[in-house]
């Protein structure tokens, strides 16, 4: 009996026709999400109150902490919200104070998590009855 061999797929033995190489690419954009950040009362008692938040980056960042009343700076108060000179001092720190006011450069690639501490003095008879407030900001660059 004869048996014919059949070269199939057909090998590198045969050279000839054409080919092209697609390039395959996918850019994935610079990305950070907050999340947490529960508001925080404090207590005319006095005390310490908590709050905790998460950034996850897929870069590098700048962290950049912040109030609406004292900017980046560690003397931190609330303000009576119609009586601007009327104001209780707090003591703000974020991660035990690991984590200062102002800017700070942080790895990324991930999830990094923030406990903001905020400790206020109980309040006295001096004190202008009302609502005082402050606003912890959090504000990430690339």
């Amino acid at each position: 009996s004869t048996r014919t061999l059949t070269l199939f797929p057909y090998t590198t033995l045969f050279r000839s026709g054409c080919s092209k190489d697609i390039p395959i690419t996918l850019e994935v954009p610079k990305k950070c999400v907050v999340t947490g950040g529960n508001p925080i009362v404090l207590s005319a008692n006095g005390g310490t109150k908590t709050s905790a938040y998460s950034i996850q980056s897929n870069t590098n960042y700048v962290l950049e902490l912040s109030t609406a009343n004292a900017g980046t700076s560690s003397a931190t108060f609330v303000r009576h919200v119609t009586d601007p000179l009327a104001k209780v001092s707090t003591t703000i720190k974020t991660n035990g104070g690991a984590v200062g006011w102002g800017t700070s450069n942080h790895v990324g690639f991930g999830t990094d998590n923030y406990t903001v501490t905020v400790d206020n003095p109980a309040t006295t008879a001096a004190n202008k009855a009302g609502t005082y407030t402050d606003t912890y900001k959090i504000r990430v660059f690339y």
